[in-house]
């Protein structure tokens, strides 16, 4: 009875996030909103699932949950910009934010479990640490800071959580120079909103400067080598 406590937990978490789409959309006709909800209910049970089980890819084959993950994210990419032209630059931010929270932990599975390799791993990181810089800028000039800080934190941790699920993260010497990177970056982006702004509107340019500070700092600490065979948060699959 006990081994099939995962399968039963992630019918659960789909029984139930299927619900929750269903009824919000129908009674309040934001699919956005509802399929947010629906994960936030759903993923939970799916996370247990996969950790409990002993081989989670019989009931989830990567090559198919990989795919699944980038039409859904993709859907609500597309779902969620149209709005007022005015607040364009922010809801692409928060369309982008719906994307990454719907896709990438079906996509984390599928690479880490699945070792699906869809992009190279080193450009995958170089680019995610591009788009996380450049989103830190555009958070406070589109007038929403800590949403364009989400989206900057998930696609650098999602880059190079990538490349170090393959083996080919950065050493622990280019770890260490990142964090000092990110702090660097974190100054000149406080450096910017005196520029751009002033005191008084200080506040979103600090959020940005904060995460640039967190992003490289949090990958450094999910990235320290434990155990004899060397394994991290990402690796440890391997």
């Amino acid at each position: 009875m006990s081994r099939r406590v995962p399968e039963f937990a992630l019918v659960t978490g789909g029984f139930l996030a299927l619900t929750v789409l269903g009824v919000g959309v129908a009674f309040t006709g934001d699919l956005v909103r509802s399929a947010l909800t629906a994960v936030v209910v759903g993923y939970p049970f799916g996370l247990y699932a996969v950790s409990h089980s002993e081989d989670p890819t019989e009931v989830l084959p990567p090559r198919y949950v990989l795919p699944a993950a980038a039409v859904a994210g993709a859907s609500l990419l597309v779902a969620a910009v149209p709005g007022a032209t005015e607040r364009l630059a922010g809801r692409l931010l928060y369309a982008l934010f719906v994307a990454l929270v719907v896709a990438l932990p079906p996509a984390a599975y599928a690479v880490s479990y699945g070792r699906l390799r869809p992009l190279p791993p080193r450009a995958t990181a170089a680019g995610g640490a591009v788009v996380g810089a450049t989103l830190l800028v555009a958070g406070p000039l589109a007038g929403d800071a800590v949403i364009g800080a989400a989206d900057a934190l998930l696609v650098f941790l999602a880059g190079v959580g990538y490349a170090d699920v393959h083996g080919v993260g950065a050493t622990r010497r280019t770890r260490r120079l990142l964090v000092l990177a990110g702090g660097v970056f974190s100054l000149a982006l406080v450096g910017v909103g005196l520029v751009v702004g002033s005191t008084t509107t200080l506040l979103p340019w600090v959020v940005a400067a904060i995460t640039a500070a967190l992003g490289p700092s949090l990958h450094y600490a999910l990235s320290v080598e434990q155990g004899r065979r060397g394994q991290n948060f990402f690796n440890r699959r391997s």
